[in-house]
C-alpha cells in the first residue's frame, strides 16, 4: 500500500513533530507497532489504557480506548496503510467516542537514523480546523513519556548487564 493517500491535504492543518532518540530505529519502531510496549507510554499523561488492539500490518483495522482522569472515555480506530519497518508506518485516525471530532485523519510516522539514534518525526494531518489540529496535542506528552521510557529501558539494560 505505499503510497496510498499519504500526505496532508494542502490547506488542511497538521500537526508536526520531530525528536531525537538515542535509540535505534528497529527499537523505536517496535515500541509504536507492539501493543504490549505501547502500553507503556503511549498517550496524554495519566489516561488509562481501556482497549488496545493495534495489530500493526498494512489493511488491519486497529481500535483504541482511552479513559482520561476525568473519567471521560476516548476511543478511536483506523486502518494501517504502510508499515514497512524500521522506518515508516501510516495510519488512518478517526475518532468514534470522545469529546472530538470523528472526521477522518492521517497519522504518518518517518523514523530516521541519525547522529548514532533515531530522528522520529510524525505528521498527524487533515484535521477539518486548527482548533481540532490543537486538541491532539497528547502527540507531544507521548514523544515526552517515549523519551523517559527510552531512558528507563536503557538503564535498566546497563544495570543487568553489570555496568
Amino acid at each position: 500500500m505505499t503510497g496510498a493517500l499519504q500526505g496532508p491535504w494542502d490547506g488542511t492543518p497538521a500537526l508536526r513533530l520531530k525528536r531525537w532518540y538515542p535509540a535505534t530505529c528497529e527499537a523505536v519502531f517496535r515500541a509504536f507497532t507492539d501493543p504490549v510496549l505501547l502500553r507503556q507510554w503511549w498517550g496524554p499523561r495519566d489516561f488509562v489504557f481501556e482497549e488496545l488492539d493495534f495489530p500493526a500490518r498494512e489493511g488491519a483495522s486497529y481500535r483504541v480506548r482511552l479513559r482520561a482522569p476525568d473519567g471521560t472515555r476516548f476511543e478511536h480506530v483506523g486502518v494501517f496503510l504502510e508499515v514497512s519497518p524500521p522506518n515508516t508506518l501510516t495510519y488512518t485516525w478517526r475518532w468514534i467516542a470522545g469529546p472530538l471530532d470523528g472526521a477522518e485523519t492521517l497519522v504518518e510516522l518517518s523514523l530516521t537514523a541519525e547522529r548514532g539514534g533515531v530522528t522520529v518525526a510524525l505528521c498527524h494531518s487533515r484535521f477539518a480546523n486548527q482548533a481540532e489540529c490543537d486538541r491532539h496535542d497528547g502527540w507531544r506528552q507521548s514523544f515526552d513519556q517515549l523519551e523517559t521510557w527510552l531512558a528507563e529501558r536503557a538503564s535498566r539494560f546497563r544495570e543487568s548487564a553489570g555496568a
